[in-house]
């Protein structure tokens, strides 16, 4: 059944038939048994949500049956939904192995996606087929490859964004692949050519494009992602900040690469985000928008403050996105790299142990350790902007993060996002360059 906080979204957006629904993973089951009876499925394990407020709801899990656990989606469309529900239907067609590509439940406006079609993710439907499959790796990789026996192991699914996997032969892993929507692949693929990402030998790492599949293979990369060590019980906290700060000194590296073809995120694009941010706090819990929109316009105001610097940004920096490998650090993931201040990343870097922190995950003082040796390796390379700067956009992440709870469905996720609305005012509070520019905007 629906939690009260979700049932009170559902109340306040009557524009979605089927927002209860895919909000309650319970009836949601129910409307698969009734659409696919014979399907042999058993349960679904919801744990993403993207909302649009009176336009769409997406959620996404995986389907449980007696021999597998399936990616799916389901989507909830608004008064547009019979259209886009229609420009579906022939994805029916498409086997998966539940049987059809795609279930549509007419009266509710929703559409169920069974992995591995997706609406937009068009190459993806190329492993339906062990043939198409095979062809799709061949052609991505070129005939000298041989992958004899190798099958693809599931990594991580946004549904009609990103889907992502680990191509494994018999000896071991070999690549990664990214399957994209266009519009994203074209920017990632951008991003990988300008910025690249050195490879296990030391090299340039191997990278492969299919444009026509809109899929990126990369070289696979053994190693242990930071977040796991940072929040490994058994290991030295004066051992994990040696390697946050080895993190800084390649984040600047990155960040002193010249760039050709990345986009560039001007300051109008910083305010329009913020501002949007509030906006979907607010619909979330209207209790929280006016403390959301006073948060947003309190950093809107002390950007004014922040010198003008551009650099490369990774765009998506945080302990998830370093791996390391025979102790050296490997930046990954560059494909929302973009041009920007380099505070952006140092922040979002420190706001994400901050949400550790809200999490009771990482204490204060860990926090404030690796946040000092991520700032301290970052300046062995390059000078690291102003710390006004570097608190100012990790408050500014930890707004944009602020959301996440209900997006990943935490049962909890009001009051997490308050949470996280009230950390954000401390951070903005114990940075005294900040808090008289906040007084005079609130």
């Amino acid at each position: 059944m629906l939690s009260p906080d979700d049932l009170q979204l559902v109340e306040r957006d009557g524009d979605i038939p089927g927002l209860g629904t895919v909000l309650d993973t319970e009836a949601l089951t129910k409307a698969l048994h009734a659409g696919l009876p014979d399907a042999g499925v058993r349960a679904l394990e919801v744990s993403y949500a993207h909302y649009k407020p009176h336009t769409s709801c997406l959620v996404a899990g995986r389907l449980v049956t007696a021999d597998t656990k399936l990616p799916f989606y389901a989507k909830a469309y608004g008064a547009d939904g019979p259209v886009k529900l229609q420009k579906t239907r022939i994805l029916q067609d498409f086997p998966s192995p539940v049987g059809p590509g795609t279930l549509i439940l007419e009266e509710a406006r929703i559409g169920f996606y069974f992995f591995p079609v997706d609406h937009r993710l068009k190459g993806l439907r190329r492993l339906a087929d062990p043939k198409t499959e095979r062809s799709l790796v061949r052609g991505l990789l070129g005939k000298s490859h041989d992958f004899s026996g190798a099958t693809l192991r599931h990594l991580r699914y946004k549904p009609e964004r990103r889907y992502v996997a680990c191509l494994e032969s018999p000896q071991g892993p070999k690549l990664l692949l990214k399957f994209f929507e266009s519009g994203r692949y074209e920017a990632a693929k951008r991003a990988e050519q300008a910025l690249g990402t050195q490879g296990s030998t030391g090299l340039e790492r191997a990278t492969y494009f299919s444009d026509r599949h809109k899929v990126m293979g990369l070289e696979w990369l053994p190693g242990e992602l930071l977040s796991h060590v940072i929040l490994a019980p058994d290991k030295r906290e004066c051992d994990k900040a040696a390697l946050v700060e080895l993190t800084g000194a390649a984040l600047a590296e990155l960040h002193s690469r010249a760039t050709s073809g990345l986009a560039k995120q001007s300051r109008a694009d910083e305010i329009r985000g913020l501002r949007a941010q509030a906006v979907t706090i607010c619909h979330l819990y209207p209790v929280l928008g006016k403390q959301a929109a006073d948060l947003a316009e309190s950093v809107i105001s002390s950007l004014d403050d922040v010198s003008a610097e551009t650099t490369a940004l990774h765009g998506d920096f945080y302990d998830k996105q370093v791996l390391f490998s025979d102790g050296n650090p490997i930046i990954l993931d560059l494909d929302e790299a973009m041009l920007g201040h380099p505070a952006t990343d140092l922040g979002l870097f420190i706001a994400h142990l901050e949400r550790y922190r809200l999490n009771h995950r990482l204490s204060s003082q860990q926090v404030d350790l690796f946040a000092d040796a991520l700032v301290r390796g970052y300046q062995l390379v390059r000078p690291a902007p102003a710390q006004g700067a570097i608190r100012l956009y990790a408050a500014i992440g930890l707004l944009h993060l602020a959301a996440e709870p209900f997006r990943y469905r935490d049962p909890n996720w009001r009051e997490q996002m308050q949470n996280h609305l009230s950390h954000v005012d401390a951070i903005l509070e114990r940075n005294p360059s900040l808090v008289p520019m906040r007084r005079a905007t609130v």
